[in-house]
């Protein structure tokens, strides 16, 4: 047995409403610190295997996960949306269920003061969309697509991280 604070997150994930995982994308995937975390909430399933109306089989779940809201942040440094989250957009899907994803590209650009310009607008939807959020428990389609919008282009995005060569 580890002696950490594993069981005290199993507590609160299954009595949780609303569970948050914001991360950025490492290897195409989420940190492996966090994928440990999510790795160690196997206890919440029994060993026992049942088909799912999609054909896929599961582990039988001792927990209600249909009653958590799961919200998916991801930034990342790439430029665009394609084909950089696809994996961890599949694998968040199968563990979650239906989680609410935002896989958002260039964030390194947030940290960045000349960029103010063009993060402080994505900023301030993130700060409206937290609200809806926290309101519906839900995103659109809109919401999530304004929020996945490159800040700009992807070729000034990679002439800026190559050092403006």
């Amino acid at each position: 047995m580890i002696e950490d604070d594993q069981n005290a997150i199993l507590d609160l994930y299954r009595d949780a409403d609303v569970v948050i995982w914001s991360f950025p994308l490492y290897c195409y995937g989420m940190p492996s610190q966090l994928k440990a975390v999510l790795d160690r909430t196997i206890p919440l399933v029994k060993m026992n295997m049942v088909r799912q109306p999609d054909g896929t089989v599961r582990h039988e779940a001792l927990v209600d996960f249909s009653k958590i809201h799961t919200l998916v942040i991801c930034g990342c440094g790439f430029p665009h949306w394609e084909g950089n989250f696809d994996g961890l957009k599949k694998m968040c899907e199968v563990c979650f269920g239906n989680p609410d994803i935002v896989c958002v590209p260039e964030t390194p650009l947030l940290n960045v003061p000349e960029a103010a310009i063009v993060a402080d607008p994505l900023l301030e939807k993130f700060q409206k969309a937290g609200e809806t959020y926290a309101a519906e428990l839900r995103l659109s389609a809109g919401t999530v697509a304004e929020l996945e919008k490159p800040m700009i282009s992807a070729e000034e995005y990679i002439r800026n991280v190559n050092g403006g060569t």
